[in-house]
């Protein structure tokens, strides 16, 4: 309640009925190690070849949270395979209003897991003071990557991911951003005021994107029924 408190125009009561249908549905297991368990491989990916094979391939704390970033967008698939949506039909609910509920379920249910296994990894690989950067980096990316993911596919995310308009925008659209990520993370150990300043560039044009996508889904899905 306190995260929807600040934003206007979302259905508080659509929010909380999100997490019932979760705990009803039993399925807030699978979803979890469905998210828990790549993190989990990333980071003992991310060990490994940093300490167990010692290659200097520059997979640092700030590379990680870009990609835990990008993981987490599985969530968002859950939230859309829990339940059917055609008895929204008779309540005085949109789709576009259920689609951002479900970017604020995500959000609330990924963003404290992903910041505990950023820090972690952190201080596994004695990073932290890489800290004020990675952490802004995975909740940029996470909420950029979910807010891609509802613009493009709205309530039926693995139907529309079939589409191959979509799912080549939607591959555009992660891999444009993942890549200068990657390689500005991998430069900051060689110049890292470059590095630095270039992800902050980056992050700043997934802000803008993210809010312009998020402002669109409105207008995108508002004529769109519950119903096929």
């Amino acid at each position: 309640y306190r995260m929807l408190s600040a934003v206007k125009g979302l259905n508080r009561a659509l929010f909380a009925k999100e997490f019932v249908d979760l705990r009803r549905s039993n399925t807030i297991a699978k979803m979890f190690f469905s998210f828990v368990l790549p993190i989990l491989f990333l980071s003992f990916t991310v060990w490994f070849v940093n300490y167990g094979l010692a290659i200097p391939v520059g997979f640092n704390t700030v590379f990680y949270a870009a990609m835990v970033g990008f993981v987490g967008t599985l969530m968002y698939n859950w939230l859309n395979n829990i339940d059917l949506v055609e008895y929204y039909s008779m309540l005085p609910v949109t789709v576009p209003n259920l689609i951002k509920v479900r970017v604020f379920v995500f959000l609330a249910l990924t963003l404290g897991i992903s910041a505990f296994f950023v820090v972690a990894i952190a201080v596994l690989n004695g990073e932290t003071n890489m800290l004020w950067l990675a952490l802004p980096v995975m909740f940029v990316t996470s909420l950029y990557m979910v807010v891609v993911m509802a613009y493009l596919t709205g309530l039926k995310t693995n139907t529309f991911l079939f589409d191959t308009s979509v799912l080549a925008k939607y591959s555009v659209m992660s891999f444009l951003p993942d890549v200068c990520l990657t390689i500005l993370s991998f430069s900051l150990l060689s110049d890292w005021t470059f590095a630095a300043t270039g992800l902050s560039l980056v992050m700043g044009v997934m802000i803008f994107t993210t809010w312009i996508l998020y402002r669109g889904i409105e207008d995108k899905w508002s004529r769109t029924p519950f119903t096929d």
